[in-house]
């Protein structure tokens, strides 16, 4: 077993049955055994007990380890989202732009009427890109790549942006909704504070929905470490306004606790979800599952010194809060593992890959 279910597997039995039943662990095994065996992936899940189909996401490094895990998987079992992703480094090998706007590319399932769709793909961009590189590099993935292409909404709007912003230093992420084609386009920025929405930002439904959050949430945005701007372009969701908050760092239990019941408290998750989130960060080894450790990395671990050791660090990541028009606040929290090698003497970690 060379692909994502061989860690996969070791994380599904920590979810509960209402949050993945049978039907649903068996869509997640396909999906992640057509897919590398990069073991950074996570889950979307809807809070407040309305939809509990949990999203299924994986982060690739758009380098040259990925794209040879890439070439194996699609000999031993090809998917339509290995041919999405080959399609990509295809353009990514042959092109200077894409290699110095983007770092990473995400896959996000998303869990729709009973079965998972067409991936969506979310780049990272680099902190020193420029802005006309990255320009450069969305022409040439738009130019190349067919299921980018057909999207279709909102790439004047994204180009638009790039250009007002003036720099793409404060642009983390671009997505592309590719199950959705009518929600069009993705922009993710970094904020200073939740208070610091974009200067250029002129719709009023925008700037009013994301009072709504900050004025619901002012009470424990202290406990978040990171705050990020979500917004559409073209399709449905122009103006609805989403802000990103990120859960402190894993040894910091008091404010993650806090983020966790001031969510139920506001009615925004249920109290069997809070406790979920509450016991999801963990670190797992060998010992501690008694199961057989995900191939791939024992293979890796052969080409380490014998004093590094590998664990996958089970963590929180953040939540987002939506103001839809007219409708009450929402919100999803993101979670999921990483694989990182450590030493016995280490104070610092650091990630697989």
């Amino acid at each position: 077993m060379n692909n994502l279910y061989d860690s996969l597997r070791h994380i599904l039995p920590r979810l509960p049955d209402w949050m993945v039943d049978e039907a649903s662990v068996k869509l997640l095994t396909d999906i992640a055994s057509g897919l590398p065996p990069v073991h950074y992936a996570g889950f979307e899940a809807r809070l407040g007990g309305v939809n509990r189909k949990l999203d299924l996401q994986q982060a690739l490094n758009l380098d040259a380890k990925t794209l040879n895990l890439l070439n194996i998987i699609e000999q031993k079992r090809p998917s339509v989202a290995s041919e999405m992703l080959r399609a990509v480094f295809s353009v990514w090998s042959k092109s200077t732009s894409l290699q110095n706007s983007f770092k990473q590319v995400w896959l996000e399932f998303d869990h729709l009427q009973g079965a998972y769709t067409l991936p969506g793909m979310f780049f990272t961009v680099k902190p020193e890109a420029t802005r006309e590189c990255l320009i450069t590099a969305l022409q040439e993935l738009r130019a190349m790549l067919p299921a980018i292409r057909k999207s279709g909404v909102g790439w004047r709007e994204l180009e638009q942006l790039i250009q007002q912003s003036g720099s793409a230093l404060d642009t983390t992420h671009i997505g592309f909704m590719l199950s959705r084609p009518d929600s069009g386009i993705r922009v993710v920025r970094q904020l200073t504070t939740i208070e610091a929405i974009p200067s250029h930002v002129e719709n009023e439904d925008l700037i009013n929905s994301a009072k709504r959050i900050h004025q619901l949430a002012r009470e424990v945005l202290p406990s978040f470490s990171d705050f990020h701007w979500c917004q559409d372009l073209g399709g449905n969701n122009v103006g609805t306004a989403s802000i990103e908050c990120f859960f402190p760092k894993a040894d910091q239990l008091q404010p993650t606790r806090e983020i966790l019941n001031w969510l139920h408290a506001n009615d925004l998750s249920t109290r069997c979800e809070r406790d979920v989130m509450e016991a999801w960060p963990a670190i797992l080894t060998p010992e501690t599952l008694n199961q057989d450790w995900p191939q791939s990395l024992i293979f890796e671990s052969l080409s380490r010194s014998e004093d590094i050791f590998s664990v996958i660090e089970c963590k929180l990541g953040h939540i987002k809060l939506t103001a839809p028009a007219n409708k009450a606040v929402t919100a999803k929290v993101y979670f999921g593992y990483l694989n990182r090698w450590l030493s016995p003497d280490s104070t610092e970690r650091s990630e697989a890959h």
